[in-house]
């Protein structure tokens, strides 16, 4: 009869600076089948409540940096940010009612994007300030001498030739050498491409031409926006993803190339997906390990607290642990052990073992010691529901996948040579005691 438990054990951890910046399938399912886990199985809500309560947290400071980052926009664009906030509290009201890890993933992914989009949009209406600021001083002279038409009398069709009202293509005329200056501010080849163009209007005689420039001038202009905003937002966060990957030993090449790409003056979104995703699994990788690490050196001094014999400095124990070796505790009965086995997902495994000298000792248990087993066992499920409370106060949550009670398997009995060194010094020391014994009468 043993004590035989399967559970999942991890901390209570999700960096707000990764979840926002990576936004994606790594870092959504990392976390979100974590969450899920957590209370999936359990009838007891805490679990629950202690991971909404964290995700709230991370969309709080999502939302705080959000509304520092907003403070330089005017009234109506920070009302406009406002509403677009309110795409978090539906994400709040969704992960209370999660269904499956799938669900829970594709709202954190869901949280990461909804991020990215606002603070792109922030970016965008930095842009339309600017725009806005600009007035016709600012706008240069013409640099083109040319006087003739965009197009030929040949190249035009007779119905499509109307004129306009003066006002109107003098509008056009205004509108693109003010764009066309502000993406000189941005873009210095785009300007340069452009300037033909926009340097003919000056001759041009017909609004429809006129206003087929324009718009090739507000096209060219509105992408630019676009790619500077995104630029803007890919820049911030994969530095955040550099400095959370600082605080781990780094592959150097990792850091490296994305450090590189800081420097490009756009960031693609592949380019962006591609280096946020190496660097998204380095640090979840990472913080498992660092994690497992933590967990490890908590199940033994959790145990030690309970009376189990655990050496407090005894790091061979912890790293055994944290590389997936089984681990032998001590209980205050010298032949009976707490066997521990970690695994990389940080499945932990135990079970109440009986060392004996030999496999033949095994075949000859008595009842009375099978009863012994029993208090052995039951004493140490009592004691395995009180190390998972004390694990939670250290916020390492746990999520129970097998459990078997002492009536419903028989303890495992494992052959140990000390044990067997053991018992025979113990022999030969009663031997002596005897042998003296008789001597002395």
């Amino acid at each position: 009869m043993s004590g035989l438990e399967i559970v999942i054990l991890y901390p209570l951890l999700m960096n707000p600076a990764v979840l926002a910046a990576a936004g994606g399938a790594v870092i959504g399912k990392a976390i979100g089948t974590a969450l899920y886990n957590a209370y999936k199985d359990s009838k007891a809500t805490k679990e629950k409540d202690a991971y909404i309560n964290k995700f709230d947290k991370n969309l709080d400071a999502m939302t705080k940096n959000i509304m520092e980052l907003s403070k330089t926009l005017n009234n109506n664009f920070q009302q406009a940010i406002n509403t677009e906030l309110t795409g978090f509290d539906s994400l709040r009201a969704n992960i209370k009612s999660a269904g499956s890890s799938i669900d829970m993933e594709h709202l954190i992914i869901q949280a990461g994007d909804v991020y990215k989009k606002i603070r792109k949009n922030i970016e965008i209406y930095r842009l339309q300030q600017i725009e806005a600021q600009w007035k016709d001083t600012d706008i240069p002279e013409l640099t083109g001498e040319t006087e003739k038409t965009l197009f030929s009398q040949k190249e035009m069709k007779e119905d499509v030739i109307t004129l306009k009202k003066p006002v109107e293509k003098e509008l056009f005329v205004s509108e693109i050498h003010k764009y066309h200056a502000l993406i000189k501010t941005y873009d210095m080849k785009i300007y340069t491409e452009l300037a033909p163009i926009c340097d003919a209007v000056k001759g041009e005689s017909l609004t429809q031409r006129v206003k087929a420039v324009r718009d090739e001038v507000l096209l060219k202009y509105g992408k630019l926006k676009e790619e500077i905003a995104w630029t803007n937002v890919y820049k911030e966060t994969i530095g955040e993803l550099i400095n959370e990957a600082l605080k781990y030993p780094a592959n150097e090449n990792t850091v490296s190339d994305a450090s590189k790409l800081l420097n490009s003056k756009y960031i693609s979104k592949d380019n962006y997906d591609s280096v946020s995703k190496i660097l998204s699994e380095f640090i979840i990788k990472a913080e498992n390990k660092k994690s497992k690490l933590a967990i490890a050196a908590k199940i033994g001094q959790t145990l030690r607290n309970l009376g189990y014999m655990v050496d407090e400095n005894d790091e061979t124990t912890v790293s055994k642990l944290d590389s997936g070796e089984i681990v032998y505790f001590d209980t205050e009965q010298t032949d009976y052990k707490v066997m521990a086995k970690l695994s990389s997902e940080g499945e932990l495994t135990t079970r109440l073992v009986r060392f004996v000298s030999s496999e033949d000792e095994t075949k000859s248990i008595t009842t009375l010691e099978k009863q012994r087993d029993s208090e052995a066992a039951k004493k140490w499920c009592a004691n395995f529901d009180k190390f998972l409370e004390k694990l939670k106060d250290d916020n390492i949550y746990s999520n129970v996948i097998l459990r078997k009670e002492p009536e419903e398997l028989e303890i495992m009995y494992v052959v140990n040579k000390d044990m067997a060194t053991s018992k025979k010094s113990v022999n030969a020391d009663a031997e002596i005691v005897s042998s003296s014994r008789r001597n002395s009468f």
